[in-house]
């Protein structure tokens, strides 16, 4: 089976005796469709658990179907079984069907692996058209996330800022808000804003408006909780803060 570079597009081939092949499953074909999206590097070296993601099945299921593509013929592999290092899998050409469909000798098999490996590329792990594309919308939903997780922290400050709305553009105190999120953990934060109106109005409590002047006063904050415990116990009030 002849494979096209996936570095020049976003497709691959998969010869049609391999989906028309009876004699491996539906989990086969699809981790083998999978280990074919690496075709273009000089050496396709995905760890198990890439392949299982690839392919959208697990480990288990990976293994097994590269075990039985392996006795069918479709695929060969170098240094199997030796630990720690991942095996390199070489797509042998196979347009009649597996052994069963049309038994080959070992001489013909090796013959073929030849006419399938590219002569440009690297070893790689990764399908570079792919993975790029993948991790493209993945690091997108992330900033999605990142950026909500942000808006609805601001927005909690609504209370102690009536400009509230200019933090939203604001570069530094959006940068500030992810820090906090990420050292404080987002329930944390909000559960110190709902209780934060009810501090900052106590006598020399320090001031804090801004998701910056909770990041860079968060020390005199915690200093200023702690003076008043007596105050809060007696008032059967609990303020907590992050950390």
């Amino acid at each position: 089976m002849q494979i096209r570079d996936t570095r020049n597009g976003s497709w691959y081939w998969v010869n049609t005796a391999v989906n028309a092949c009876k004699h491996i499953s539906a989990h086969d074909k699809v981790v083998y469709g999978a280990l074919c999206t690496f075709a273009g590097l000089s050496e396709i070296r995905p760890q198990y658990s890439t392949i299982a993601e690839r392919a959208a099945v697990s480990i288990r299921t990976a293994k097994d179907s590269i075990s039985t593509l392996e006795r069918a013929g479709y695929i060969s592999i170098i240094n199997h079984g030796k630990k720690g290092i991942s095996n390199i899998y070489e797509l042998v050409k196979a347009s009649n069907g597996c052994k069963k469909c049309t038994p080959r000798t070992t001489e013909e098999v090796h013959a073929t692996q030849g006419e399938v490996r590219a002569t440009t590329g690297s070893s790689a792990r990764r399908a570079p058209q792919v993975d790029s594309k993948l991790d493209s919308k993945l690091n997108k939903s992330n900033e999605d996330v990142a950026g909500n997780e942000v808006n609805e922290i601001i927005s909690l400050f609504k209370e102690i800022n009536p400009s509230y709305g200019q933090l939203f553009k604001n570069k530094t105190e959006r940068s500030a808000t992810d820090r906090l999120i990420k050292q404080y953990g987002k329930e944390k934060l909000v559960e110190l804003l709902d209780v934060l109106p009810e501090i900052i109005i106590q006598p020399y409590a320090p001031r804090i408006t801004t998701p910056y002047q909770l990041e860079t006063g968060m020390g005199k904050l915690k200093a200023f909780i702690g003076q008043q415990k007596d105050i809060q116990d007696k008032n059967k009030k609990s303020w907590t803060i992050a950390g």
